[in-house]
Formats: structure tokens, sequence, C-alpha cells
């Protein structure tokens, strides 16, 4: 049970820093924090977040 926990907390931050993508000002700005958003939530070992940032490959 502590180890599901854990993976939920972890989903929640990976979906957050995900919505904070969208405050950014410049275009350059986003797309480094959405590269920098889709290699961690592919490195995650939470599949369900792997596969939605499948949706954003180039």
């Amino acid at each position: 049970m502590p180890r599901m926990n854990l993976k939920t907390v972890r989903a929640m931050q990976i979906r957050e820093n995900f919505q904070e993508i969208y405050k950014e000002s410049e275009k350059e700005e986003f797309e480094r924090s959405l590269k920098k958003w889709y290699f961690w939530a592919t490195h995650s070992q939470i599949q369900p977040i792997k596969e939605a940032a499948c949706c954003f490959a180039d």
C-alpha cells in the first residue's frame, strides 16, 4: 500500500508540472519545458503517464 501511495503522488506531480507548462509566456520556454516534462514522464515507472506522454512525441 505505501508503494501505491508513492506512485499516486508522483503521478500527481507529473500532471501538475504539465499544467504549469501552459503558463509559459514565450514559445521557446514552452518548448523547453515541454521537452523537460516529456523526458520526466517517459522515464517514470508509471505506465499510464508514459502512455500519455507518447501523445506529445515529435
